[in-house]
């Protein structure tokens, strides 16, 4: 599911959210007392508005999303740049990829002192 597709759903489920509640208050109300309290039903008739509202094409033009190209990025490229990973933790292999993790920072390093020592 995209970002796009879950934020529908959650518009729609606040949507829902508050129809309920409302709609809950009123039965509440008309149990426990025999009548309906005008305030709830002014808050009901604003939520039954929201809900018939097109809330997913509002929200779209006053936040809209960008589209972003999918990261296409190995993670043999760039593991050595998170702080830890499965191998450097993992007790059968940690030895061998915490020595090939160190060979990367010095190498990095190195690189780094080079650049920095050229014009």
């Amino acid at each position: 599911m995209c970002i796009r597709d879950s934020s529908r759903e959650m518009t729609k489920m606040l949507e829902l959210t508050l129809l309920a509640y409302t709609g809950g208050s009123m039965v509440t109300d008309w149990v426990t007392f025999g009548q309906f309290e005008q305030p709830s039903g002014l808050i009901f008739l604003a939520a039954c508005i929201i809900w018939c509202l097109p809330a997913t094409a509002i929200n779209e033009v006053i936040f809209p999303l960008k589209e972003e190209p999918p990261d296409d990025i190995r993670y043999s490229e760039v593991r050595n740049f998170f702080e830890t990973d499965y191998d450097r933790e993992n007790p059968a292999t940690k030895e061998d990829a915490l020595r090939e993790h160190q060979r990367f920072l010095f190498q990095a390093r190195t690189f780094k002192r080079i650049r920095e020592a050229s014009p």
